[in-house]
């Protein structure tokens, strides 16, 4: 008997009626109900016998059920109990299915992938976020030690678009800069919010983020200066930066690096928030690609 396609209506209704139960808005879920969406992501992330797969969120399972068909291994996180129990019963005879009970943001990336023998392979992340909680996803993801291939998400749209905004633009900020230096980025597939149950307020974008063979490590100072010098968008970037540097050096620094001590950092370059950077952090050497 051939299993049932868990990205339908009908099977979601199902299950949803037979533990009497609903989405959990604490969980941020929304269920995919279109099988057609589910390949597309898969497809486009270019998912092969060669490649590990994280999961995160893994739901009922529907993004699940078509990655264990051309992963050499997927391995999901899963916060609620009951949608561990439902992947449970789907994937349990799948030889190549792990299931993780536990919040995202405790889980340590790199003990995981040592536990299943997964470092030295084609690692990659293919999932839809939970969307009230996408940035701190995303950081604890690219802060890991685990160097990811590359991430295939499905995030809110408006979010998707802060991965590649440009400067003076409201959705550019520190995420921005710091996933443009870190990854090639491409909106690989845009989804309707008509294909979700419970239908989002918002449509969504399937962003690919492909690593760039830049160290995170290296540049973890350079990130930290730009979350301090966007922390606060009203504020012009002096006024952020008080809060870490002393007045005068800061002022020395704008000037040298010719901007003006009103200037906010959402109108500030890359290249100009770097030069300041180094201007501030000379005693502490250069960052090197």
């Amino acid at each position: 008997m051939s299993k049932p396609i868990i990205a339908s209506i009908a099977y979601v209704n199902d299950i949803l009626k037979e533990f009497d139960t609903h989405a959990k808005k604490r969980f941020g879920q929304n269920f995919i109900v279109d099988a057609n969406i589910i390949h597309k992501i898969v497809n486009s992330a270019g998912v092969d016998s060669d490649t590990m797969v994280l999961e995160i969120g893994p739901g009922m399972g529907s993004l699940t059920q078509v990655l264990l068909q051309k992963a050499k291994k997927v391995v999901t996180i899963e916060i609620d109990p009951l949608m561990v129990e439902l992947c449970e019963r789907h994937f349990k005879d799948e030889p190549h299915f792990t299931l993780i009970h536990d919040d995202v943001l405790n889980v340590n990336f790199e003990e995981l992938f040592k536990e299943y023998h997964c470092l030295n392979d084609k690692c990659m992340v293919v999932a839809n976020l939970p969307y009230y909680i996408t940035t701190p996803i995303l950081f604890k993801l690219i802060e890991s030690n685990v160097c990811f291939n590359a991430m295939h998400l499905m995030v809110q749209k408006e979010v998707a678009e802060r991965f590649s905004a440009k400067v003076n633009t409201k959705e550019y900020n520190a995420l921005s800069i710091i996933i443009q230096t870190l990854f090639e980025v491409k909106v690989a597939l845009e989804v309707s919010r008509h294909v979700f149950i419970p239908k989002p307020a918002v449509d969504s974008s399937v962003v690919s983020l492909k690593r760039k063979s830049i160290s995170y490590q290296a540049y973890k100072p350079y990130f930290d200066f730009l979350k301090s010098a966007f922390v606060q968008r009203r504020k012009t970037l002096y006024n952020n930066l008080k809060q870490v540097y002393d007045g005068e050096t800061i002022k020395k620094a704008l000037h040298q690096a010719q901007l003006s001590e009103s200037i906010r950092a959402e109108a500030c370059t890359h290249e100009q928030l770097y030069a300041l950077f180094t201007q501030l952090n000379q005693k502490q050497g250069n960052i090197h690609e």
